[in-house]
């Protein structure tokens, strides 16, 4: 994400969620903005729900706002992917969320 959209990953970390471990790749920006890119593993995907979905490419995205804070889910590879971040727009995050290795983002 640096390179396309100036994100550049600052660290990482692992956590415990429900039995299901999770890994937190976190990324800034230069007007010192910050997210985080979480990836639940497990067999059985969680499905999220609330929000308004956005489709690209044939996956949906769902951008929800937890206490304020916007965040997008999907699932990917059976995983569900999470991205979020205080003060940084859905539609960022979206972006971010849906870029793959072919240059192609969600509008």
């Amino acid at each position: 994400w640096e390179e396309r959209f100036g994100w550049r990953s600052t660290g990482a970390r692992s956590d415990s969620v429900g039995g299901r471990t999770v890994t937190t790749i976190f990324y800034s920006n230069g007007q010192g903005r910050r997210i985080g890119y979480a990836i639940v593993a497990g067999a059985t995907p969680l499905h999220p729900s609330g929000g308004t979905t956005s489709w690209h490419n044939g996956t949906p995205y769902r951008l929800v706002s937890v206490n304020g804070t916007s965040a997008v889910m999907w699932l990917r590879d059976g995983h569900l992917c999470v991205v979020s971040g205080r003060g940084v727009s859905g539609a960022t995050l979206l972006r971010l969320a849906s870029w793959d290795d072919h240059g192609t983002v969600a509008a």
